[in-house]
């Protein structure tokens, strides 16, 4: 795979990480609590989708 393709498929996984973090931090915040809490929660679930997700892209040699 060409260095531009490779770099295609990390801005792909940091789009999809940013998009499960925002959706744990609104379901965090649609749960009552306040908005530092849903900023962490939304972190908490962005971080580990960016590490599995480049994990497996280096487990399969992309």
């Amino acid at each position: 795979m060409s260095r531009m393709g490779k770099w295609a498929a990390v801005v792909l996984m940091v789009q999809f990480a940013i998009i499960v973090g925002g959706i744990a931090g609104l379901l965090v915040r649609a749960s009552a609590a306040d908005i530092p809490t849903s900023i962490l929660g939304g972190g908490g679930a962005f971080a580990p989708a960016l590490f599995v997700l480049l994990g497996i892209a280096h487990y399969t040699q992309r």
